[in-house]
């Protein structure tokens, strides 16, 4: 079952709601690992039957709503009764990184494989590396660029936070992007 947190569901609700609604498949969400709820594909003609067994309370907002008795507010008001501000989303899209989330959704684009398998092959992908490089060897992606191990004198260091002592490891992963990688970002 798919997983994400909640900064991912903040930046990405629109695209997780497309992918409940398309994949028909149950999609947890968490906060600091735990699950805290699910978005769980429903069909139209079931919202009812579905919201009287979960929340009744909801399913009474919704009849007062439609009668004309209930009122809606926008999101922006409602968040403001509870002390919270809702942060410019695209802006927030526009600055992130793409993460493993992210990834895997594109990759399950561009293959047409279900969300599950797009994050296994992930997933396998970055263990196969990881494997390469714990055993010293290079890992070499054609037009993409090449995952090595940088190795030099291990060196005691310090932590900028906390000001402790500590030892600088001999050996680190090092990417070096291949030229075709290059143009590409230059062009």
């Amino acid at each position: 079952m798919p997983i994400a947190n909640v900064r991912t569901l903040q930046h990405t609700a629109k695209d997780l709601l497309d992918r409940v609604e398309r994949d028909r498949e149950p999609f947890v969400i968490t906060r600091k690992g735990v699950p805290i709820a699910a978005l769980v594909p429903i069909d139209s003609g079931d919202a009812e039957r579905y919201l009287l067994s979960t929340a009744p309370a909801l399913l009474e907002m919704r009849r007062e709503v439609e009668a004309g008795s209930g009122e809606t507010q926008p999101l922006q008001e409602m968040a403001g009764e509870f002390g919270v501000e809702l942060a410019d989303v695209d802006a927030q899209e526009a600055a992130s990184e793409a993460g493993e989330f992210e990834l895997v959704e594109q990759v399950a684009e561009v293959t047409g494989w279900s969300p599950s398998q797009a994050r296994q092959a992930l997933e396998a992908t970055i263990e196969v590396v990881s494997g390469e490089l714990a055993s010293g060897r290079e890992v070499a992606l054609a037009g993409f660029g090449k995952f090595s191990v940088s190795r030099h004198a291990g060196r005691q260091g310090r932590n900028p936070a906390t000001g402790e002592a500590l030892v600088i490891p001999s050996k680190a992963a090092k990417f070096s992007a291949a030229n075709a990688l290059k143009k590409r970002l230059n062009s």
